[in-house]
């Protein structure tokens, strides 16, 4: 059998008084339930692209033809998966679209050089899927989420001076 200490309990509101006392409780006499939470958790992955240092590539000068154009921090990323991912960039086609009359479709994707802001080695884009990135389930802050792509873009001197288009591919997929 349990003793419960009896203290009273007094409440002055507005100079009334109450008083509320414990009385004494078999502790045989308890009961107990439960309950079940079920949760579904789908699997779930998804990024963001956010164009940075994305405006035209504008060829003006020998340097720019000779050496190409670097552009740090193209596009940065954010990946939120409950799995392990890996996304990877594409060419939408094996030729940039031109705009403008007397120009031609020849100049390839591969003009354009790929790396994210930790690599140092810049690889060349193509029309067959290469990885970007891996990494761990998480959320933003989860080291190696949240990244940046530098591109480094070089034609030379073979192609007609004109607006040349070209998407950029990026899939996410959970491992």
């Amino acid at each position: 059998m349990k003793i419960l200490l009896i203290v009273p309990i007094i409440f002055l509101l507005h100079g009334v008084c109450s008083a509320s006392y414990a009385q004494k409780v078999d502790a045989r006499s308890t009961t107990s339930a439960s309950s079940t939470a079920t949760l579904q958790l789908n699997t779930f992955a998804e990024f963001t692209v956010t164009p940075v240092n994305a405006s035209a590539f504008a060829f003006n000068s020998t340097t720019s033809y000779e050496s190409g154009i670097n552009r740090s921090s193209f596009s940065s990323f954010v990946v939120k998966s409950n799995m392990n991912w890996l996304l990877t960039i594409r060419a939408s086609g094996a030729f940039f679209a031109a705009s403008g009359g007397g120009l031609s479709n020849t100049l390839p994707a591969g003009v354009i050089s790929f790396k994210t802001n930790s690599e140092s080695t810049y690889r060349t884009l193509t029309t067959t899927a290469q990885t970007l990135r891996s990494g761990a389930a998480g959320g933003s802050s989860q080291p190696g989420n949240t990244f940046s792509i530098d591109l480094r873009v070089a034609p030379g001197y073979l192609y007609n001076g004109g607006l040349y288009t070209l998407d950029l591919v990026y899939t996410l997929t959970t491992q």
